[in-house]
Parts: C-alpha cells; sequence; structure tokens
C-alpha cells in the first residue's frame, strides 16, 4: 500500500508578488488584487480586405457591430480575458419554435459563444492604457487591436484601430469602465449563488442530475440568455477540434466542473514543465535518419507543427482550478507534477481528465489522468493526501511509459498528418510500449466512503476508499459495474447503499448484495430514483439480432432487482454516451441521446412520453433545472407537465465538449475548448 499523506510531501512556501507558491505538490493561491476592466470597441468597426478599400464609399466597407470585452488585472498586468460574440441570424426558430434538421445543426437567433483574448501586449502605467489586444482561437493569427486610452477614476477613454486601419490613419473612439474595490465587491454580490445551491458531484446534488431550480423564472430561449463571465484561468485541452486554441497539452477532458459554497472547481491536466521539448526528445536521433528532416520541418511548417504539438507524447501534469463563482476569477490553483501523458501513451489516443470529482464537506477528491486519487482542501487548495490504491497497476503502466519518454526511447514516427491522419502515430505508438486504458467513471460518496472506478474501461471495477486517509477499504471488485457506469448512493429506508448499475453493495464492506445480468451498452450511465433504477439499453443496430435488451428498469430492495420494464430496442432509446435526468417529482426521465433525439420516459410504465430530433450527434451528459433540460452541448428543453419536449435552443459556433453542465441557482457552467463558462436563465427583473 502507498499512501502519500500532506506529510510526506515537501513544501516550501515562498511569496512573490502577493502569490503564495507552495513546492512538491505546488499551489499558487491568488492574493493579488483583482480588478475587471470592461471595454467596448465601437459604436462600429470597419473592416476593408485592403489598403485600396479605404477608397471605397462607407457604405460599401464591411462593418461589424462593437466588440464588448471583459479583462482581467492583478499588479499592473493583464491575467485572462474574453469577448463575447452575439450572432443575430434567421431561420425556423426565429420564433422559438422547433427547427428543422438543417436549422437545429447550423444557426439558432442568438449566439453566446466566448472568444479568447492574447493579452501579453498589453499594457497599463499609472493612468495610461496602451498596447494591443489580440481576438481569436490562435495566438498566430488573431485579429489584433491596437490601443491608446486614458483611465480617469473609473471611465477609461480613448482611441483604438486595427492593422489595415493604422495603415490607412484611421481609428474609432474606445470607452470603458474600472470595476474594482467598492464596486467590485457589489458586483460579486449581485452575481452571487444562493445558498445551497450547488452541484457537487458529476450527476448534481442528488446523484440524479438534477439542480434545486431557481426562485424566479427561467428565460424561454438561449438568445435571451446571459454570458456572465469566462475563467480568468485558460484551460488547455477540451476537445476545441478545429478551433483548439491550445495545440499543446491533451485531446480533451469529459469531465465536468463541480460548484459549492460559490465557488467553481475544475480539475484538468496540463502540459508539465519536465515535458521534453518537441521534437527535443528526438535530438539523440537527429544524426539518424529522418531525424533532421523532422526537426526542420517542425521548425518552418506551422500546420505540421501544430498538428504535432497535438497529436505527439508528451508529460501532464494533473491540476486543479478553483474560480470564484461569480467573476470566474481564480481563487487557487494546484498543480501535481509529472501525472499523466497525452493521449498517444494513455491508449486509443484518449487523454485527459474522464473522470469527474466530488465535493465533501470541507474537500475535493478526485482522480487523476493515470489514475491518482486526491483529497484537497476546498478552501486552500491544500493536498491532503494522495493515493494510488484505486489503480495501481494502471499507474506502475504509466510510470513506466514515463521513464520510456524522459529517457527519449519512445520514437514516433514520421508520417505526414495530411497523408496518414492522427490514427496512425497514435497505434504505432501504442504498439511500442503496451495500451494502458483510460479509467472512466465518476466518483462518488456513500455512507461515508469513498467510491471509485477502478481498472480499465471495459472492465467494470470498483474500489471503496477511506477518505479520511486514501487507504483501500475494499475492492477491487471486478464485473460489478455496468460499463461506465459510475457507482452512486441508492437510500432506502434511512440507509445508504451502492448502486453501479448491475449490482448493489453495502457500503463499508462492499460486499455485493445482489447482481443483475444486464446486457447494457457500456457507453451509457443510467440512474436511480427513488427505488426504481433505469438502466440505458444497447444501441440499436438493425443488420444484427442479437437479442440484446432496451433500456429498462428496475424496483429495489437492499436484497433484490425486479425487473419493471422494458422498452423494445427498435425503438433506439439508448442514450448512448450520456447522461439520464430525473424527476421525481413528475415521474419522468429525460435525455438528449447521442444519436440526435431527446426522449422523455414515464418512469412507472416506461412508456415513451415524447421523443423530438435536437440535433447534434456529439456525446455530453444531461440536467435538469426545474422543467429545463440542457445536456453538454448547451441544448435546452423545456419539459412540459404532460412529459413533452420543446426545444428552446442552444449555443452555437466553436463545439463545447462533451460534459456535464453544472447547473446551480439558474446559472449554467459548463467546458468550453478553453475555459469555463458561466451563463444565466434566470428572466430579468
Amino acid at each position: 500500500m502507498k499512501i502519500s499523506p500532506v506529510r510526506h510531501v515537501s513544501v516550501l512556501l515562498v511569496t512573490i508578488a502577493g502569490t503564495c507558491f507552495a513546492g512538491g505538490a505546488n499551489t499558487v493561491r491568488e492574493t493579488r488584487p483583482l480588478t475587471l476592466m470592461r471595454l467596448r470597441f465601437g459604436p462600429h468597426i470597419p473592416h476593408p480586405e485592403s489598403n485600396e478599400s479605404w477608397s471605397k464609399p462607407s457604405h460599401q466597407r464591411r462593418r461589424t457591430k462593437p466588440i464588448d470585452i471583459v479583462l482581467f488585472w492583478r499588479g499592473g498586468q493583464p491575467t485572462g480575458g474574453f469577448r463575447a460574440i452575439v450572432i443575430e441570424s434567421g431561420g425556423a426558430e426565429a420564433d422559438g419554435g422547433t427547427p428543422g434538421k438543417e436549422a437545429a445543426e447550423t444557426q439558432v437567433p442568438r449566439d453566446l459563444f466566448p472568444q479568447p483574448l492574447w493579452v501579453d501586449k498589453l499594457k497599463r502605467e499609472g493612468d495610461q492604457l496602451n498596447g494591443s489586444i489580440g481576438v481569436g482561437f490562435f495566438p498566430a493569427r488573431p485579429l489584433v487591436y491596437h490601443i491608446e486610452a486614458e483611465i480617469e477614476g473609473t471611465e477609461i477613454g480613448g482611441t483604438f484601430t486595427h492593422e489595415l486601419a493604422k495603415k490607412a490613419g484611421k481609428q474609432w473612439p474606445l470607452k470603458g469602465t474600472v470595476i474594482s474595490g467598492a464596486e467590485l465587491d457589489a458586483l460579486r454580490k449581485s452575481e452571487a449563488l444562493a445558498a445551497g445551491a450547488d452541484w457537487p458531484n458529476w450527476k448534481g446534488p442528488n446523484y440524479d442530475c438534477r439542480a434545486v431550480p431557481p426562485s424566479g423564472p427561467m428565460v424561454d430561449h438561449w438568445r435571451f440568455a446571459r454570458m456572465v463571465w469566462v475563467s480568468e484561468a485558460r484551460l488547455a485541452g477540451g476537445g476545441g477540434g478545429a478551433g483548439h486554441p491550445h495545440p499543446v497539452s491533451t485531446r480533451t477532458d469529459y469531465n465536468g466542473p463541480l460548484v459549492a459554497d460559490g465557488r467553481v472547481i475544475f480539475a484538468t491536466t496540463e502540459r508539465s514543465a519536465s515535458s521534453p521539448a518537441w521534437p527535443g526528445f528526438l535530438a539523440a536521433r537527429a544524426g539518424k535518419k529522418g531525424g533532421k528532416e523532422m526537426a526542420t520541418r517542425y521548425a518552418a511548417d506551422p500546420a505540421y507543427r501544430r498538428w504535432v504539438d497535438h497529436a505527439s507524447a508528451i508529460i501532464l501534469d494533473d491540476v486543479v482550478y478553483c474560480m470564484d463563482a461569480s467573476t470566474g476569477a481564480t481563487l487557487w490553483k494546484t498543480v501535481l507534477r509529472d501525472r499523466g501523458t497525452s493521449g498517444n501513451l494513455t491508449g486509443k489516443g484518449k487523454g485527459g481528465m474522464w473522470s469527474t470529482g466530488v465535493l465533501d464537506g470541507d474537500n475535493f477528491y478526485f482522480m487523476g489522468e493515470s489514475g491518482w486519487l486526491y483529497c484537497l482542501d476546498t478552501a486552500s487548495g491544500k493536498v491532503v493526501w494522495e493515493s494510488r490504491e484505486a489503480n495501481p497497476e494502471r499507474i506502475s503502466g504509466f510510470e513506466k511509459n514515463l521513464a520510456l519518454l524522459k529517457k527519449g526511447e519512445i520514437e514516433l514516427p514520421l508520417d505526414d498528418p495530411r497523408k496518414a491522419g492522427r490514427g496512425s502515430m497514435d497505434s504505432t505508438v501504442s504498439s511500442r510500449i503496451g495500451e494502458v486504458h483510460q479509467v472512466q467513471g465518476s466518483l462518488s460518496m456513500v455512507a461515508g466512503v469513498l467510491v471509485c472506478p477502478s481498472g480499465n474501461e471495459s472492465g467494470g471495477n470498483m474500489v471503496g476508499i477511506d477518505p479520511a486517509t486514501g487507504e483501500r477499504l475494499w475492492g477491487p471488485l471486478s464485473d460489478v459495474r455496468a460499463g461506465k457506469w459510475s457507482p452512486a448512493p441508492w437510500r432506502h429506508d434511512g440507509r445508504e447503499y451502492i448502486v453501479s448499475g448491475r449490482a448493489c453493495l453495502e457500503p463499508r464492506s462492499g460486499k455485493v448484495l445482489w447482481k443483475v445480468d444486464l446486457a447494457t451498452d457500456k457507453e451509457c450511465d443510467g440512474v436511480v430514483v427513488g427505488d426504481v433504477m433505469v438502466v440505458p439499453g444497447m444501441r440499436y443496430d438493425p443488420g444484427k439480432s442479437d437479442g440484446k435488451s432496451g433500456t429498462c428498469a428496475y424496483r429495489l430492495t437492499p436484497q433484490s432487482a425486479e425487473k419493471l420494464w422494458e422498452i423494445d430496442q427498435k425503438e433506439k432509446t439508448a442514450p448512448y454516451r450520456v447522461t439520464m435526468a430525473a424527476d421525481p417529482d413528475r415521474g419522468f426521465v429525460a435525455y438528449k441521446a447521442g444519436h440526435s433525439e431527446a426522449f422523455v420516459l414515464d418512469l412507472k410504465k416506461g412508456a415513451i412520453l415524447d421523443r423530438k430530433y435536437i440535433g447534434n450527434k456529439l456525446w455530453g451528459g444531461n440536467a435538469l433545472m426545474g422543467d429545463r433540460l440542457i445536456d453538454g452541448q448547451t441544448r435546452m428543453c423545456r419539459i412540459t407537465p404532460e412529459g413533452k419536449i420543446e426545444y428552446l435552443g442552444s449555443l452555437n459556433g466553436i463545439r463545447f465538449t462533451c460534459t456535464t453542465p453544472a447547473l446551480a441557482d439558474g446559472r449554467v457552467f459548463v467546458r468550453a475548448p478553453y475555459g469555463i463558462v458561466c451563463y444565466d436563465l434566470r428572466k430579468k427583473n
């Protein structure tokens, strides 16, 4: 047994510019005062295609709407920022109705997707604000605005221009506001979450993907939502695909943010400082055939460099961010060094965080990319303990691969991505070092036991951990979890049990009380509502007749599970790589399935109350807030009292990741490709 409590970690505290750094497991606690700055570029910005376009009449020049941005400042330096994009469009949804297939996959009347800012060349010296801001997803080709402004009290005034306009001697007015001190306190108070409005684990406060609704009404369409903030922290990864703002670090995060006590906590991975500079770890091979050629091309070809950085093997840190739920400002950041590797070293091209942790009391428990378990203090970010007890075999395999990578003994192929594709590199590396499967499934706290998935993605293993020490209480138990089903508590007659889709366990001992024989799709995660367990069915394949089950439900007792109902597999109700959300008060289960349809099922009879195409085949968990169903792709529906589905739009643009959003007090906290975004769905007074 290898447990690493905090007393075994060498900690060195150093204070630099008001920020506290802790060595070993490094914690950065942000103590520098926060200032927000809101700027408006406008009223409109002409964007000619060339210098010659300035000779055209003004009505022939392309103009954009005003650009509103928000900047985070600490110690006189900008530390982050975002621009909110608002795109008006017509189409089938203009009146709030259900879209046709094309409209659902392309546009909605309003798009509230943010763009990142590149602010390293913006400076504030006294009352002068000068420099440039880059707007866009790639630092190599942002839209750059040059600023010359003065700050008087809380007001900002000046001018701005951009490259083509600057050459033609054109500039336009810039206005803004500085928010700090009492004004910032008032803003935080106005945006604060109601007491008890928490989302402390992957499936919400009751493990049924249902949030406590806000006290007032919610908006009738996404077009009326308000983007509150984008996190000050710029997060790598995120599954942004072609729009990926950071082509290094990791493939994606599939875990979701958690919310409690006015904090948003999110675990992710970042490129480690100890990761060899690519293609530096091939330096020993530079004299061999292909080595120099690869290095030369890497330096000269930006497209090749972006692809290789994104796809090649690198070392990752497990990282946790704690953010202010009212502003998105970073409160602390904890970095656990060299605890993961990029997708090529985890098998099947997977990487990043796939397991959502759990907030319990004053602690945050989570599983890192390689299977390490951690307990962090939520107020300070301090590491209470770290443990390898949930996944010792996976961690050992990771350590083997890490040693090979650091020694430069992992040789990547020289395939041209435009010919061979990313998969060629994945399979080649995996064949040389062996696959170490990603651990999938999220953590839960049941009767004082931290319950964790264990083993590889198809093993269905599970362990019980003492949350006070990180020591293993029982397990690993095999064949007790239905594929990627995340274990959750089931409350019956005043006692808590663990239900995992396939089995029911006693929490303290891990004793299996009963098991059911399921033919469920390993990609799905069901839900327990009262004494009813709803189990996702297999995806329907009309070309096969394998007798596998459709979505079904079981009536639970501590002694047995009796099948209550089953839907014909041909109905294709399997959610496939999503979660179900339940409303026990109204007696239904609702979800947007992976194959683009939304469903509402009657809990008692299993009848399909409604099904509706709402577009998009991407995955992501489902969550309920009042009568609103929101999935990880930000598609929103209203579920009527009769169980009917009314589509209320979504946020289009660069895709969100396949996660479960956190819902709290009328807000939606969701993982975007480069950060956490908070939206307010409450109606204005």
